[in-house]
Parts: C-alpha cells; sequence; structure tokens
C-alpha cells in the first residue's frame, strides 16, 4: 500500500492562468478529498481544456467555496482545478482506494 498524502494549493482564476494538478493516479485506484478552502467556486476537471475558459466550464465539476467531495481516480488518471476568480485554494487527502494487497486475498 502507498503512503497517503495531504496538499494545499493556490490556485489560477479562469481565463488568467494554467489549473493546477492536483494529483495523478500511479499504478492502483485513488480516493482523493478535495476542499475548497478559499473563497470563490472552484472547478474540477480531469483534462485541462474543460478549465480552458469562463465560457467552457460545462465539463468541469463545481466545487462551492467551504465544500469537500471525494473523487475516485482510475490507474493513470489526472485531476485538476481552477478557481472562478482571485482568492482560490483548495486542500487534497489521497489515499488508495482500497489496499490492494488486503483485498486480493479475501
Amino acid at each position: 500500500m502507498q503512503p497517503s498524502i495531504t496538499q494545499t494549493y493556490a490556485l489560477a482564476g479562469v481565463g488568467n492562468g494554467i489549473p493546477s494538478r492536483l494529483f495523478q493516479a500511479a499504478k492502483v485506484p485513488i480516493r482523493l478529498v478535495v476542499r475548497n478552502t478559499g473563497g470563490t467556486v472552484v472547478f474540477i476537471a480531469h483534462d485541462t481544456q474543460s478549465l480552458a475558459s469562463i465560457q467552457n466550464v460545462g465539463g468541469a465539476y463545481p466545487l462551492p467555496a467551504g465544500q469537500a467531495d471525494v473523487f475516485v481516480l482510475a490507474p493513470g488518471q489526472p485531476i485538476y482545478a481552477i478557481a472562478s476568480g482571485g482568492g482560490g485554494q483548495c486542500a487534497i487527502a489521497a489515499s488508495e482506494a482500497f489496499p490492494v494487497s488486503h483485498w486480493m486475498e479475501s
């Protein structure tokens, strides 16, 4: 089992910067908790094109300020975030979605 991690990111605003890559799963599924710790809506997507402009956030998942949600990443899958305005920030906690070696033994 790989170690769990935590990290906090300052996010660029839509149309004013490059989306931040929050995490990318390696060889196992990953459970990722994303908490919006900033004062604006954060948009989350699995590709940067969905976060390219304020008019093109239809393929993104909005996470309101102060809220948190869980995402499950397939092996190799990345996840990106960008803020709807200035002052965007989010924190993550990532861990294996399930301990593969123990699950396989059951």
